[in-house]
C-alpha cells in the first residue's frame, strides 16, 4: 500500500523515515540523510513524500522529491535491504511521476551518494543518464580563529521582504536563473523559519547573496552568489567568512557546502577557507 504526503511532515512519520535511512545506510555504506525540508518546493500542494506499507502496514521503503521549479523534480529514496528486488521502488516511483505530471514536471534528477559498490544497482531498470557529481563539503577549521573581514565596506545582512526585488535581480544575474525561479526560491527562503536569507553589500551597494539552513546543530549553506564583476577580487572569501563567523553564534556543530564538480573556482574557494570533501552525490536524467 502506498500512501502520499504533502506539506511539512508529521515528527512521528519523519522518525519512521529515519529509522528507515539508518538501516539503509548501514547495509549500503553511506553517510548522509535525505533533507526532508519541503519549504523550497514551488506549489505547496503537491505530494512530495511516497510512503510504500507491507501487508502488516510496516513501513518498508519511502520516495522523497525536492521540487524547487517546475523544471525537474530531485528525487531520492530508500527500501529495506530484505524487501529489494520485489520492485517497490518503481511503483513508489510511477506514483511520483503521476504526481508530477499534474504539475507538468517533465523531468527528474535522481540523487545518489556515491558508493562504487552500489551505485550500478540503485538504478537498476530505470532509465536515467548520468549528468554530473555534486560535493558536499563540510567545515573542518576552527570557527573561533576566524577573525573580521580586511574589507570593512563588506557586510552580510538578514534580508526582509522589501529587499525581495532586488534579491531577484542579483540572483537572476549570478545563477543565470529565470525570474520565475528566483523569485520562487527567494520568497521561500525568506518565509521559512530554518533558513537565513543573506544579502551581500559592498560599499552600501547589494553585490550578491546567500542562505542557510539550519536544522538542529547542522548548517548548510545555499545560493552563494557575488555578482560577476565583484569576482576574482576576493571578496567571496570575505563573505564566506563573515557567514562562518555568523555561524558561530548559532550554536552549530557542523556547517557544510554542496558545489557542483564542474565548478573549480568554488571548489577552491570552500578548499582554501578550510572545508574538505564529505561525501559527492552523482545526478542522473530522466524524461518522464
Amino acid at each position: 500500500m502506498i500512501e502520499r504526503k504533502s506539506g511539512i511532515l508529521e515528527k512521528k512519520l519523519i522518525k519512521e523515515i529515519r529509522k528507515i535511512e539508518k538501516v539503509c545506510k548501514k547495509n549500503d555504506n553511506i553517510i548522509r540523510d535525505i533533507n526532508l525540508d519541503s519549504s523550497l518546493n514551488f506549489n505547496q500542494e503537491m505530494n512530495h513524500t511516497f510512503l510504500y506499507y507491507s501487508d502488516d502496514k510496516t513501513l518498508i521503503g519511502f520516495l522523497y522529491m525536492f521540487v524547487p521549479t517546475s523544471e525537474e523534480a530531485e528525487i531520492q529514496g530508500f527500501i529495506l535491504p530484505k524487501y529489494r528486488g520485489k520492485g517497490y521502488f518503481k511503483e513508489l516511483l510511477r506514483e511520483a511521476e503521476n504526481e508530477l505530471r499534474q504539475y507538468d514536471v517533465d523531468e527528474i534528477l535522481f540523487v545518489l551518494e556515491f558508493n562504487p559498490e552500489s551505485a550500478k544497482d540503485s538504478l537498476a531498470g530505470i532509465d536515467a543518464e548520468y549528468e554530473f557529481t555534486e560535493y558536499s563539503m563540510e567545515y573542518v577549521g576552527n570557527l573561533n580563529e576566524l577573525e573580521s573581514t580586511e574589507h570593512s565596506d563588506i557586510k552580510i545582512l538578514e534580508a526582509i521582504d522589501e529587499d525581495l526585488e532586488e534579491l531577484v535581480e542579483i540572483s537572476k544575474r549570478s545563477f543565470g536563473e529565470s525570474e520565475e525561479e528566483a523569485k520562487g526560491y527567494i520568497m521561500k527562503s525568506l518565509k521559512a523559519d530554518n533558513r537565513i536569507q543573506y544579502k551581500v553589500t559592498y560599499k552600501k551597494e547589494c553585490i550578491g547573496l546567500a542562505g542557510v539552513y539550519i536544522e538542529e546543530t547542522e548548517a548548510t549553506i545555499f545560493g552563494f552568489g557575488i555578482l560577476p564583476e565583484y569576482r576574482g577580487s576576493g571578496l567571496g572569501k570575505q563573505v564566506l567568512k563573515l557567514i562562518l563567523i555568523e555561524l558561530r553564534h548559532k550554536n552549530v556543530d557542523e556547517i557544510l557546502i554542496d558545489v557542483d564538480s564542474n565548478n573549480e573556482v568554488a571548489f577552491e574557494l570552500y578548499k582554501k577557507m578550510g572545508f574538505n570533501i564529505e561525501v559527492a552525490f552523482d545526478y542522473y536524467r530522466r524524461k518522464i
